[in-house]
């Protein structure tokens, strides 16, 4: 058996032995065209994954307790009783009928528009995509306000997917997270160079 080395390692690297520093730092050996394939996402990135997914499966749940609410008789008696107090009795009716269709229109939009969202932040964490990283920090804190205007039963929901949503991208800010996003980066800029 001759000791000829894997294909995309240098000669003196054979099984087992380092390939220099990307080995080192967590790069993958390579691939049978040479040219190293990045570093190799360590498994809390897929836990981060699956949080954020975990976020916008919840989503789903907190949109549609959102829709149950607005469409209520007590959804409609609140928006009523808030427009009295503003001063806008003659034209009650007509102003309620369309608060509650903003409403539900602006639940739904946004509902969709947060499930995009937290999909498309998995997937591009899950390739290691920095500005992914990045925004979902934006978001985490973003997530944060939503104490602020909690309703239930939607209100216990919405605890949940914050939690879920803190825990993804606080383990995308932890090594070895962290190092493979760096790393990813250092290989995007190799990659450019060649």
């Amino acid at each position: 058996m001759s000791k000829t080395p894997r294909p995309g390692l240098p000669a003196s690297a054979g099984p087992g032995k380092p390939s220099g520093p990307s080995s080192a730092s967590g790069m993958a050996s390579g691939s049978t065209s040479g040219v190293p394939s990045g570093p190799v996402p360590p498994r809390q990135i897929g836990w981060a994954v699956r949080l954020l997914q975990t976020a916008a499966v919840l989503q789903v749940l907190v949109t549609v307790l959102s829709i149950v609410n607005i469409s209520s008789a007590d959804f409609r008696a609140r928006t009523r009783e808030a427009l009295q107090d503003m001063g806008q009795g003659s034209i009650l009716d007509a102003v309620v009928d369309s608060a509650v269709k903003f409403s539900l229109v602006t639940a739904v939009v946004g509902g969709i528009l947060a499930i995009a969202m937290y999909l498309v932040l998995a997937t591009f964490i899950g390739k290691g995509a920095l500005w992914a990283r990045l925004a979902g920090g934006v978001v985490a804190i973003g997530a944060l306000y939503q104490l602020s205007t909690l309703t239930m039963p939607a209100g216990i929901v919405t605890i949940v997917q914050m939690l879920a949503v803190l825990t993804a991208i606080t383990l995308c800010y932890i090594k070895p997270a962290s190092t493979f996003f760096r790393e990813k980066q250092i290989a995007k800029l190799m990659a450019k160079r060649q």
